[in-house]
């Protein structure tokens, strides 16, 4: 009887460990900006629904991912729509528009496009 009690708890708690761990967003991650003619900086970083956008200053947002926008603060039109693809995210926010989340195979491919490495990337 100890064992299937013991058995019964150990699957309980692996699914809450399973769901705490699935709960963290696609979205969260820094993002960088890659292009031809400068080196790659960080645009935008998101934790959890929250983060910073690097635009005329550090800006706070706030992620709605069901709607797919992100609030801005300071702008004078602070909901921007997003996409977001397999590592890249595509956004109205200053200076540029396509912005790559570091770790992803998106991201590795544009800084090799470009030929740049991982000391080349400017926080």
């Amino acid at each position: 009887m100890k064992k299937k009690l013991f058995g019964l708890l150990m699957l309980v708690f692996s699914v809450f460990a399973l769901v705490a761990c699935s709960s963290k967003s696609e979205l969260d991650g820094k993002y960088y900006v890659i292009e031809e003619d400068r080196n790659p900086f960080l645009k935008l970083t998101i934790v959890e629904g929250k983060g910073t956008v690097e635009s005329e200053g550090t800006r706070n947002i706030v992620v709605n991912e069901e709607l797919m926008t992100f609030e801005v603060s300071g702008f004078s039109n602070p909901t921007r729509t997003y996409t977001y693809l397999e590592g890249v995210l595509e956004s109205d926010l200053g200076s540029g528009g396509k912005y790559y989340k570091q770790g992803t195979k998106a991201f590795e491919e544009a800084m090799e496009k470009y030929g740049y490495t991982e000391a080349d990337l400017e926080e």
